[in-house]
């Protein structure tokens, strides 16, 4: 879907108020897409029947993000306060009659969210959200989509999308090589996750796939925390993260994570056996390459994680890293031979 109010567009707008029910409306998209722009045509075209909530306003305040150490990467999804945007959906869902519910917004000229600037009444029957991380499956993201009645993605080519968020950066203040800097370092690493979990969203996947995915991730959180307390232990600072691992607690974190990462490599080892592959691909024995080039890749993560040499994020690390890429190049040849 294309950012453009078409009629077409605003007629799926207008069926979701045609129960005459609460609707809440997502947008989602990578940054730069235009999702703001058409959020606010909506409104514009249905009057008082619609309100903008936007995900933005749940950006973590730059203090907080500061004592983190995650200002360089204000934007990316562990910047937000996911939870209490899902708690506010689902008071907006189940909003009383005479209630008024109040929700922040996020001014660019101040980079910081502004509790309470958003008042929305009982009688409004459609919410339109909007953000990056409406369709992510990260476990903090996850119970949004529970909450949406509708979600519509909108996907723009990147060039258009990437000098747009050149022109924004620097509209608010930046150099433009600061500018480009930040869309190539903080905006495309977030604009990837976010197209991926569209991808997602929209691909049924079999139980051993889902079981894949769950060992995978939760390996990668395992050595993101690992980074973490890694690096407060390597500069002798606070012996507690923000999410209440202790220093002490690294080589039960490299267990778990290095356990959860090679059941990953087993289960999709398991699925390539499967029934659904053989349905799917017409050479399916060439999956078996990928095997062994996950094998090093999670290898490689948790040799740099234990060296101290990992990015706090392995998602960022991985999309910077050669290495990665060439693994990554590499897998998807393998599929593309699988076909």
């Amino acid at each position: 879907m294309s950012a453009g109010l078409t009629p077409a567009v605003l007629q799926r707008a207008r069926a979701l108020l045609a129960s005459g029910q609460r609707r809440i409306l997502g947008i989602a998209a990578a940054p730069g897409a235009g999702k703001s722009t058409l959020a606010q045509n909506l409104q514009q075209a249905l009057g008082s029947q619609a309100q903008i909530v936007p995900m933005d306003g749940f950006h973590l305040a730059n203090s907080e993000l500061q004592r983190l150490g995650r200002a360089a990467r204000k934007g990316a999804p562990d910047t937000f306060d996911a939870a209490g945007y899902v708690n506010l959906l689902r008071r907006i869902q189940g909003q009383q009659p005479g209630e008024t519910i109040y929700a922040p917004e996020y001014r660019r000229e101040l980079e910081e969210g502004i509790a309470g600037a958003i008042a929305i009444e009982a009688d409004t029957p459609l919410i339109i959200t909007e953000g990056n991380y409406l369709l992510l499956e990260d476990l903090a993201w996850a119970p949004v989509r529970g909450v949406l009645d509708e979600v519509w993605y909108l996907d723009l080519d990147r060039s258009v999308r990437q000098q747009r968020l050149l022109e924004r950066h620097m509209r608010f203040g930046r150099s433009r090589e600061s500018a480009q800097a930040w869309v190539e370092q903080t905006d495309e690493p977030n604009a990837l996750r976010i197209e991926a979990g569209a991808a997602a969203s929209q691909t049924p996947i079999s139980n051993w796939m889902a079981g894949f995915s769950i060992f995978l991730f939760l390996a990668l959180a395992f050595v993101k925390r690992f980074s973490e307390l890694e690096t407060l232990r390597a500069i002798a600072a606070h012996p507690r993260n923000d999410r209440g691992y202790i220093v002490a607690d690294l080589e039960q974190l490299r267990a778990f994570g290095t356990t959860s990462s090679y059941a990953a490599v087993v289960i999709f080892a398991i699925y390539i056996n499967g029934d659904d592959v053989i349905r799917l691909y017409h050479h399916p024995a060439f999956l078996w390459l990928i095997v062994p080039l996950q094998i090093l890749w999670l290898s490689r993560i948790w040799l740099l994680a234990s060296r101290g040499e990992l990015n706090e994020d392995p998602v960022v690390f991985a999309i910077t890293d050669k290495v990665s890429l060439l693994i990554g190049a590499a897998v998807a040849v393998v599929a593309l031979l699988a076909l």
